[in-house]
């Protein structure tokens, strides 16, 4: 740094670290006051540079991105964005103030296998799949042909457990390499490497809410502008032969979808949005799961539940759920924790041990079927019915700890699913996902998975699937 500080003193131009170091703390929302400071003691550039150099990155990549448009398929995301404008003289006409706008992201999929959906090979697919809609035994058959893989990654994952756990000591194990201990293979996972990666672009924000239709159909324009298809030559080409996928969370699909209803006798397709083909994003998906979960098992401090744990585990502000800042990334570890806690406890039980130190006795065959003997009777439907069947002596703690216990599998599952992007195990949850949020009374992504199962089963063609 002090080498860094003597050379810029010297000359402007030998300031490599200067200048990442400037761009760093901008990103930081770094005080002006702070950079001035920092700036005069020579450790970043001006404010003035920093706006500069900004502006130039924000020029090459917008460059880079109208290449990309050309050669690979793409598609688009946008959400609404809060900013904090602060002052430090306030006055009638200057005063600290949150104002909203819209910020979009373009991802370029260079995967050499990935194809542009065609517009009309989805329209023909979609008006026959518009008269044969996908049924309640159609899911129900689905959620069957699913069930012995869920199985099979519910008693892996239970094996992990033990096996990540401190006291059990994996490491050591004897027969640690046993294939009983393999996971079960991908069904579909996304490629990973150099030629796979997802490029994203951002767009320039815009100050433009996005929560009405209004303002949707206005960021949809400024959109195109950006992106350089405004033109009528463009519009058609779109409007003709391209299918353009759009997520976000549920109120932009609502909103994107109200605008196709309102366009729908407008005088072109690229007017009618019949190019859109808009998609709820899975992180939002996550969070409405996890608000399930809270409300479902929030249970009493004395009692059972997760405010039981939250509070033995000294967790502060996990008792009221929200979007807002990091309750989802406090909650999400809360029940990671709590499920760990609670299926260490069952291999106890089920080993019939007082440590888990005992089971590295066991060989692998033996741990195996433990797990799926935990599966099978502390952490699935067929444990709940056969609880439920029970004329007396019913144990409501031992229902609601069971009930929770799958509850949460499917809560790992469906996070594992999503970080190591294999497809095909998500669209497995899909009636899983289904049947928890209509009996979680959350209509609106009810509504949009069953869309998903509609799409996939009956209106998408293979390209856009």
């Amino acid at each position: 740094m002090m080498i860094s500080i003597a050379s810029l003193s010297r000359s402007h131009h030998h300031c490599r670290l200067a200048k990442q170091l400037t761009i760093y703390f901008k990103s930081c929302e770094l005080a002006t006051k702070a950079f001035d400071t920092l700036h005069a003691l020579g450790i970043t550039m001006s404010q003035k540079w920093a706006y500069r150099g900004i502006k130039k990155l924000s020029e090459l990549s917008r460059t880079a991105l109208l290449k990309d448009l050309k050669r690979y398929p793409w598609f688009g995301t946008h959400n609404n964005i809060n900013l904090p404008f602060k002052v430090y003289e306030q006055r009638l006409g200057n005063q600290s103030h949150f104002d909203s706008g819209t910020a979009a992201t373009i991802l370029v999929i260079k995967d050499p296998n990935a194809v542009r959906p065609d517009n009309r090979a989805f329209q023909e697919q979609r008006a026959l799949g518009a008269v044969n809609t996908i049924k309640y035994k159609d899911i129900i058959k689905l959620e069957k042909d699913a069930s012995p893989r869920l199985k099979a990654r519910a008693i892996h994952r239970i094996l992990s457990i033990l096996t990540a756990a401190p006291e059990f000591s994996f490491e050591t194990y004897s027969q640690k390499d046993h294939a009983s201990f393999d996971p079960p293979p991908p069904r579909e996972q996304l490629p990973i490497g150099p030629d796979d990666v997802t490029c994203q672009y951002m767009l320039n924000t815009v100050h433009i809410e996005e929560a009405s239709y209004e303002g949707n159909d206005r960021v949809l324009e400024e959109w195109w502008r950006q992106l350089g298809l405004d033109s009528p030559e463009k519009q058609k080409e779109i409007g003709e032969k391209h299918i353009i996928a759009w997520a976000g969370d549920q109120l932009t699909v609502s909103r994107l979808q109200g605008l196709q209803k309102f366009r729908c006798d407008d005088l072109n397709s690229f007017d009618r949005l019949v190019f859109l083909k808009e998609v709820f994003g899975w992180f939002h998906a996550q969070i409405a799961f996890e608000h399930l979960l809270h409300s479902q098992y929030y249970g009493t401090q004395l009692g059972f539940g997760l405010v039981q744990a939250f509070d033995l585990l000294n967790r502060k502000g996990l008792h009221s759920a929200t979007v807002k800042g990091t309750f989802h990334h406090n909650l999400k570890e809360g029940l990671l924790h709590i499920a760990e806690a609670r299926f260490q406890d069952l291999w106890c039980i089920v080993g019939k041990v007082d440590t888990l130190e005992e089971l590295r006795s066991r060989s692998p065959e033996e741990l195996c079927t433990l797990a799926a003997t935990i599966v099978k009777e502390h952490a699935s439907t067929f444990a709940l019915q056969k609880i439920a069947l029970k004329k007396s002596n019913k144990d409501d703690l031992c229902y609601q700890s069971t009930q929770m216990a799958r509850d949460l599998l499917d809560y790992l599952e469906f996070d594992e699913s999503m970080k190591i992007g294999d497809i095909r195990r998500i669209q497995d949850l899909l009636p899983q996902l289904l049947f928890r949020f209509v009996g979680g009374t959350n209509k609106n992504y009810a509504l949009e998975i069953l869309e998903l199962l509609q799409g996939l089963h009956r209106e998408w063609p293979p390209d856009l699937r």
